[in-house]
């Protein structure tokens, strides 16, 4: 089966109190390991954004976040 975003919804298992970086960090690398192309993501939370970019993502900060 193709990858389709658009029949995918990732979220934080329940219980599941970790770092949304790490979260969204997780997140990633299944996406990149079903053969995604991530073209940007768009965040507000620093550690996030830094994530991202960190990684090779454009990222769009659409608003201040040191939360």
């Amino acid at each position: 089966m193709a990858w389709d975003p658009l029949l995918q919804n990732f979220m934080r298992p329940d219980n599941d109190s970790r770092a949304d970086h790490i979260i969204k960090e997780e997140i990633l690398d299944k996406l990149l390991a079903q053969g995604a192309e991530i073209e940007f993501a768009v965040d507000d939370r620093n550690q996030v954004v830094n994530m991202w970019r960190r990684r090779g993502i454009t990222c769009l900060q659409c608003d201040y976040g040191n939360f």
